[in-house]
């Protein structure tokens, strides 16, 4: 697989993964505005995992698009 086709591979999995983080934004709300303590925890953890697949993402593009 080439570096464009690569780079236009984790683009479209970055926008997947803003879709999927917005989703749980939208059916539970945003953690600060969460009654239900074991809630608000959960969906702490999803939206902190998302956040490291976004960071993943980003560093997989960097070692593509440099080589570092």
């Amino acid at each position: 697989m080439d570096k464009d086709r690569l780079l236009a591979l984790l683009d479209r999995i970055a926008f997947e993964e803003q879709c999927l983080r917005n989703q749980i934004i939208v059916i539970a709300g945003k953690p600060e505005t969460i009654q239900d303590d074991i809630l608000k925890h959960q969906i702490t953890v999803a939206l902190w995992h998302s956040g490291e697949v976004k960071g993943l993402i980003n560093l997989a593009k960097k070692v593509v698009e440099y080589g570092e």
